[in-house]
């Protein structure tokens, strides 16, 4: 009788008591959750574990290498002129000091300057809630959760194992997602997300070495392969890279180079062997991303005659994408022509210059090739920065002079989205130029030999071989 009654409250329940199967469903659901979570942590704890237990090891010296340099051939240090050329060179007077961003343009400025599209103001954070931390990244407002800090005990071995144990007993998971959320928005490249940690971590903790080893431990558990060393003076934080950076300290560890990008330069680091389980990833230096800025936006003024017609323009740019390239490490050339211009200036480029262009395909890339030996000064870059420095378009804009690659990677965004013209770069000792690739021929294009047409080449380069460069 029992066994029967029983047997008729389990039909009554599983027929008609809706609550009571959503109820036992929730139960089942949270419980599922839960072990999930346990499992979850359980995991992150053993894999900090097995790091910790790496960190005890003793640690390995490694010395400097070699910095790389891209080209020792020296740059030409005035741009030739052509005999048939009716174009006089603007040669400016520049003197190096180090170089600084700040709101003033190099050119002139229209005192209210007309743009089709709203201009987006720079944006302000609001003022942070206690746990919060806000400050602005390239114009635009970030506000993100305060951390629990913890203290590092001195600049050693031991001292980095115990910040990296006394962090992993943290719950930064809020954190982590709201970083990785802000790279995914704002479609920040590797090279940028890193700015942001910088800068978050910069607005919480004051002293150098404290910030190198926060940094250290975020980079690793947002998945990058960033390592701690002990320098001479300080910690050094370095990070490997898919593409080679030049004029950048670098340490082989394992058969990989590690660039860095935090501390003080040192001839010799000691660092621990092996990685963080979720830290592997290499920083992809490409210029792919677009980087969306809190739009600041300034003019190159251009007021000229080309081929006796007289030519004013005026060709916008985002100030903030120039401060945001000025931070960028060296990379190879190819990255530079394959980098996408930001919209601001994508689009004033082809809008006014199109306008001038006339006849056929030939004469307009001449055209072009004229714009640029009248109206971009020429300077080698140790005269304008000090240093070998190649320039994005947006940054030829802002700059008061560009060298040879500079006007290269300025004339075949040029003919390519103008003209849509398939262009190739032309890498001389100490010159770069490019072509025109048409009917399976190579035609000189070259936006330093002032005056100079299309399909001339300079004569000190005549009969000289380069390197072709696709992109």
């Amino acid at each position: 009788m029992n066994k029967f009654a029983g047997t008729l409250t389990i039909c009554a329940l599983s027929l008609g008591s809706p609550t009571a199967i959503l109820a036992t469903d929730f139960q089942s659901e949270y419980e599922a959750f839960v072990k999930s979570q346990q499992e979850e942590f359980k995991t992150y704890s053993n894999e900090h574990k097995v790091f910790i237990k790496q960190l005890k090891k003793e640690w390995q010296a490694y010395k400097s290498m070699p910095v790389l340099v891209r080209d020792k051939t020296p740059k030409l240090p005035r741009a030739p002129v052509s005999e048939d050329s009716s174009i006089t060179p603007t040669e400016p007077v520049i003197t190096y000091v180090p170089p600084v961003i700040d709101d003033t343009p190099a050119v002139d400025v229209p005192e209210e300057p007309v743009v089709d599209d709203p201009v987006v103001d720079s944006q302000t954070p609001d003022k942070p809630l206690d746990n919060k931390i806000a400050f602005t990244f390239f114009g635009q407002a970030i506000s993100l959760d305060k951390l629990v800090l913890v203290e590092l005990e001195g600049r050693t071995q031991s001292g980095l194992k115990n910040y990296w144990q006394h962090s992993a007993e943290i719950n930064y998971d809020t954190v982590i997602t709201e970083l990785n959320q802000y790279k995914q928005d704002l479609d920040l490249s590797d090279w940028a997300f890193w700015l942001l940690v910088e800068s978050y971590v910069s607005q919480q903790v004051s002293n150098e070495n404290q910030q190198i080893a926060l940094s250290w431990f975020l980079l690793n558990n947002l998945g990058y392969g960033a390592r701690v060393a002990l320098g001479s003076d300080s910690l050094v934080l370095m990070v490997p890279t898919e593409q080679k950076l030049y004029g950048v300290s670098r340490y082989k560890i394992d058969g990989e180079a590690f660039y860095q990008i935090a501390g003080n330069a040192t001839k010799e680091v000691r660092t621990y062997d092996g990685d963080f389980s979720e830290g592997s990833q290499s920083f992809d230096m490409r210029f792919d991303k677009t980087l969306k800025t809190g739009k600041d936006i300034h003019f190159r003024e251009l007021e000229t005659t080309l081929d006796g017609k007289a030519l004013k323009l005026a060709l916008p740019y985002d100030l903030e994408r120039v401060k945001y390239f000025k931070t960028y490490p060296q990379i190879d050339l190819r990255y530079y022509f394959e980098a996408p211009v930001g919209d601001v200036a994508s689009q004033g480029l082809s809008e006014q210059m199109g306008i001038f262009l006339e006849g056929s395909e030939d004469t307009q890339l001449t055209q072009l090739l004229h714009l640029i030996h009248q109206a971009f000064p020429y300077a080698i870059d140790q005269q304008q920065f000090g240093a070998e420095n190649y320039l994005l378009v947006e940054e030829s804009l802002h700059y008061k002079a560009s060298d040879c690659e500079d006007r290269s990677i300025l004339f075949a965004w040029l003919a390519k989205h103008l003209l849509s013209q398939q262009v190739v770069a032309l890498n001389y000792p100490g010159h770069v130029s490019t072509a025109i690739f048409k009917n399976n021929k190579l035609i000189p294009a070259d936006p330093t030999y002032i005056g100079a047409d299309l399909g001339d080449v300079m004569p000190d380069y005549q009969g000289v071989k380069p390197k072709i460069i696709q992109f």
